[in-house]
């Protein structure tokens, strides 16, 4: 579950984050991850609660987004058939090896529209502090 070391590096982060401003306590902080990732967002949350307690974590997943360079169609791996394609002897422990490595995805995904591999990721692989409201204690 890498979810946890996760977490403890956005805490590290956000931390470094209050005091280069000078903040005295983090009062809210969000985080967005990418589904490609395939993180389990509750855990990552819990996490994130638990490293800064009294502070409103809120996660939130971004979808996988890809931009055919050849049609320029968009298109999220949902519902798009032929776009993602794993062989079964690709798999990790039963996972896509893009959970892993997201930057691996140009040997598993073709333009729906034109069948092109020449595809590029929009959104959806990263992991990155979005907001940080700090307060002070009185």
């Amino acid at each position: 579950m890498h979810e946890t070391g996760l977490a403890a590096s956005v805490v590290a982060t956000v931390d470094s984050y209050r005091k280069k401003h000078k903040g005295s306590r983090v009062v809210q902080f969000e985080v967005g991850y990418g589904e490609l990732l395939g993180l389990d967002g509750k855990a990552l949350y819990d996490g994130l609660s638990e490293g800064l307690p009294g502070t409103r974590a809120v996660v939130n997943r971004t979808k996988t987004e890809f931009r055919c360079r050849r049609c320029g169609a968009s298109w999220s791996p949902d519902g798009k058939k032929g776009s993602l394609k794993i062989p079964k002897d690709a798999l990790v422990g039963g996972q896509s090896p893009l959970r892993f490595f997201p930057e691996l995805y140009p040997a598993y995904v073709r333009c729906p529209g034109c069948g092109s591999a020449d595809v590029r990721l929009r959104d959806g692989a990263g992991l990155k502090v979005t907001k940080v409201v700090l307060g002070r204690v009185d």
